[in-house]
């Protein structure tokens, strides 16, 4: 990973508006967890899992409440 972390680093200031990276659970056995290590090593804040999930859930909830209206 820090191959990528350094390659990445080499464009950090160019207009660059949006960069995807994929991850599979075989680094750390979980993969949000390897995602968080990578954004670690970049200097970025962990993504917090659990609020993605809560925040499925209420959109969930908005539909069905607005496909029953």
């Amino acid at each position: 990973m820090q191959k990528w972390v350094d390659n990445l680093k080499t464009v950090e200031g160019e207009r660059i508006k949006l960069e995807i990276m994929t991850a599979n659970n075989h680094y750390a056995g979980f993969g949000p967890r390897t995602v968080n290590i990578f954004r670690n090593m970049l200097g970025l804040p962990q993504a917090e899992w659990k609020d993605v999930k809560e925040e499925e859930k209420q959109e969930t909830r908005n539909s069905v409440l607005f496909l029953n209206s």
